[in-house]
């Protein structure tokens, strides 16, 4: 009775039409967004360098491992999203003929989830390098 009241509403039915088309944006364009996450991540992280280069320690070792972390992160995040995207396409496919999309989908979000991942471990161990 909640749901039918909720869907008959006009907040209801702009609220599933907002996310209807955010989640039809995200499926026609997630390799695009999954690389601007990781690249804006890895951004950031240099940002916040760069800023904290003349103030303390505490704060610059911080910004300095999210920003190695985010980019080791990234790469190894890719190389492995890409491994498996191929031997997913090659186990479903018996080929890697078509592949590629599929391929760049899933190094995509390797990626992103690997500088995301990565800044944060990488940030922890820079906090805990200058706590030592």
């Amino acid at each position: 009775m909640l749901k039918e009241a909720w869907d008959n509403s006009s907040i209801g039915q702009f609220a599933n039409k907002a996310v209807n088309s955010v989640a039809a944006f995200y499926e026609k364009y997630k390799t695009a967004i999954n690389i601007i996450v990781g690249v804006a991540v890895i951004a950031l992280c240099a940002a916040a360098t760069v800023a904290t280069a003349g103030t303390c320690g505490f704060a610059l070792a911080m910004a300095c491992g999210a920003l190695k972390g985010a980019v080791i992160g990234s790469v190894l995040g890719a190389v492995g999203g890409a491994f498996k995207g191929a031997l997913s396409y090659m186990e479903e496919h018996d080929t890697l003929d078509g592949s590629g999309s599929y391929i760049l989908e899933e190094a995509a979000v390797g990626f992103s989830s690997g500088a995301v991942s990565g800044a944060v471990g990488g940030g922890m161990a820079g906090t805990a390098k200058i706590l030592k």
